[in-house]
């Protein structure tokens, strides 16, 4: 189930295509619009928005570390709930 709208997955998408790009130009600008329009002005749309572009991908290195992210979570959970 998808939080934000298709029209937020679809520039998330763009966006990764460029930031993986082999030209360093494209890449540049990539890495602009990334600080510019998303770091800086909606993170919380930013990482929402990755973890959707993980939970929906059927890349499988993409699988293990949407797993390995579950995993590091609970595991610094229960670190946490020791501290107390």
């Amino acid at each position: 189930m998808s939080v934000l709208p298709e029209s937020i997955h679809a520039e998330l998408a763009q966006l990764l295509d460029a930031l993986q790009s082999a030209d360093n130009s494209v890449r540049t600008q990539a890495e602009e619009h990334l600080a510019n329009n998303w770091t800086t002005t909606r993170p919380d749309v930013l990482l929402m928005g990755l973890v959707e572009q993980i939970r929906g991908s059927n890349d499988p290195t993409v699988s293990r570390v949407s797993r390995f992210g579950s995993w590091q979570s609970d595991k610094t959970l229960r670190l946490d709930r020791s501290r107390r």
